[in-house]
Parts: structure tokens; C-alpha cells; sequence
């Protein structure tokens, strides 16, 4: 599917599809307003994306929240995503439904591949691929009301809140669009499994959640399975969540679960940083339903 642009737009000569226009990227020798990244280069991340949207990868950047909303977009309507990145790279300006993309300058001038970072194994890495710099960042620095954001190390300004997405989802064409969450106080089983229902109705389901729930061992300082953690990261919810191994579509259907249903296993998988089939308990097996409500903080659901 595509989202058609607003009524109000006068629309623009007829342009070649998204893919044709993709095809001829590596010989394009426009000027485009991504100084810092090779057309050749773009097309190569491009095609990965339009083949797999869970490549897409917010990296060391702090966009997850534009990450969960275009990998929904991208994996829903491939060629919209591909329109959307082509325009912004050759012209600066990209449109998703109403929303008519402009990144600054600043945030255009930035060099998302120079390597100034250390790795995890202390090598030199790039911030973030070209590809998903035009496409987060460009969102994410549109929608600041404040500031730009004009570099991959910029954590605060990357912050994108619930009703952000919410309203992302709605200017893109998305007809039902639902918001559930809290920034301070972790959500209930209830709140949870509500998001489950809305994801086996064909919802795109983005979950709030403190990073340490998924990234942390168990007995690590930092993230062990005690109090709460900060609502920090954004994912989507990418297979039907089974608690106690039975699915849960809903508050009604795990009515069975034989034993405390808060000392249940969890188990589904998640959209987040470049994996689409990533388990909630990769690096924590098994993760009891209790433990991960503690890093819940509630959902954004949309629908077109």
C-alpha cells in the first residue's frame, strides 16, 4: 500500500517509480543535499531496507522513536519509505502523508559515516549508515520544536515522546491511532496485554520501555530485574506475545495461564536497532511477565 498526499498539496510533475529512480541512484550526479553521503552508497542501504525495513538501525543516535515509526511505515508500505529517503537526499524535502519533511541545514551538513566513535571493541565505527540519518534524523530534527538535531552524539534532542509518534502516525493516513502510556510510572498487565490484542487485530504496535529490560544481564548493576528503569527506548512489537505459553490476544485469553500469571514466562519478539526478530529474552531467558512489566511503560497502536 501507499499513503496518498493531502488534498491541499498541488501535486508535483509525475515522477519514476521509486525503484527505477533507485536503479539509476549510483550514476546520479546531482548535487544532493546530504553533502556527505555517496549516492552509490545510499542505494546499496536502500534496497537493504525496501527488502528488509527491520535493517533499519538507529545505531548510537538516539532515534529510536523515528526508528519504530519508519520501520512500521517501511514494512507497510516499502515504496512510501523509498519515495520519502529519495526526495530527502536529491531534494532536501520529503513527504509522509501531510507531513512535508524539511531538516535544517545543520542537520543535512552532518557526516554520519566519519568515524570518530570507538566501538565495542575499541575500532573506530561510524555513527549511523547514511541511509537511516536522512531518514531518522531528518524526522526527528523536523519535528523539534526547540532545537536542531545536527549530530548522531545529540541524546537529549533525540527524545521522541508518545504523542509524537501518535501524531507522526496520523499525518502519515493512519485512521486509527491509539496512545496508552506513561512517562514516569511503568504500566499494568492489563495496559500490556491490550497492546497484545491490538497487535492480533493488525495493529502497528510500538511499545515504551527502559532499554536496561533488553539489554542488560540479569545480574548485571545496571539492569537486574529490580524496581523500575527509565522509559527510554522504543520498540515494535513483531510476533503475537505467548505468556505461560498460551497467546495473548487480549486480558481474556490468558484467563488459563496455570499458575501466577506475573511468574510467567514471556516470550515474543520485538523490532529494535537493526533486527525485526530480535526475542524479549535474548539476553535474559527466561523473562517472567512481572520482571518485564517493570521496564513497560505502555504502547502507541495505529492502523490505516
Amino acid at each position: 500500500m501507499t499513503f496518498p498526499l493531502p488534498a491541499t498539496t498541488v501535486y508535483p510533475p509525475p515522477k519514476a517509480h521509486p525503484l527505477a529512480e533507485l536503479a539509476h541512484l549510483p550514476r546520479w550526479t546531482g548535487k544532493p543535499a546530504f553533502p556527505h553521503v555517496r549516492p552509490d552508497i545510499l542505494a546499496r542501504e536502500l534496497n537493504q531496507r525496501i527488502q528488509d525495513p527491520g535493517k533499519i538501525n538507529q545505531s548510537e543516535a538516539s532515534l529510536c522513536g523515528p526508528a519504530a515509526f519508519l520501520f512500521s511505515i517501511a514494512k507497510l508500505s516499502p515504496l512510501t519509505y523509498a519515495r520519502y529517503i529519495l526526495d530527502l537526499y536529491k531534494t532536501g524535502i520529503g513527504n509522509l502523508g501531510k507531513m512535508q519533511i524539511t531538516p535544517s541545514q545543520d542537520c543535512r551538513n552532518f557526516n554520519p559515516t566519519s568515524k570518530q566513535m570507538k566501538g565495542l571493541i575499541g575500532q573506530p565505527q561510524s555513527y549511523i549508515t547514511g541511509c537511516d540519518w536522512i531518514g531518522l534524523a531528518s524526522l526527528r530534527d523536523w519535528a523539534s520544536l526547540c532545537c536542531d538535531y545536527q549530530h548522531a552524539t545529540n541524546q537529549v534532542r533525540g527524545i521522541t515522546l508518545p504523542g509524537e509518534i501518535a501524531a507522526w502516525f496520523r499525518g502519515v493516513g493512519f485512521s486509527s491511532v491509539v496512545k496508552d502510556t506513561h512517562l514516569i510510572f511503568d504500566e499494568s498487565r492489563t495496559n500490556f496485554f491490550e497492546a497484545c490484542l491490538r497487535f492480533g487485530e493488525g495493529y502497528s504496535v510500538c511499545l515504551f520501555i527502559g532499554a536496561n529490560g533488553i539489554v542488560a544481564p540479569a545480574n548485571s548493576a545496571l539492569g537486574r530485574w529490580i524496581g523500575t528503569a527509565p522509559a527510554d527506548h522504543w520498540v515494535v512489537m513483531t510476533s503475537l506475545p505467548r505468556v505461560g505459553g498460551i497467546p495473548c490476544n487480549g486480558p481474556a485469553s490468558v484467563k488459563n495461564v496455570q499458575q501466577d500469571i506475573g511468574a510467567s514466562p514471556l516470550d515474543f519478539m520485538i523490532y529494535t536497532w537493526g533486527n525485526q526478530k530480535r526475542p524479549i529474552n535474548l539476553l535474559r531467558n527466561p523473562v517472567l511477565l512481572r520482571d518485564f512489566l517493570n521496564y513497560y511503560y505502555g504502547y502507541v497502536a495505529a492502523k490505516p
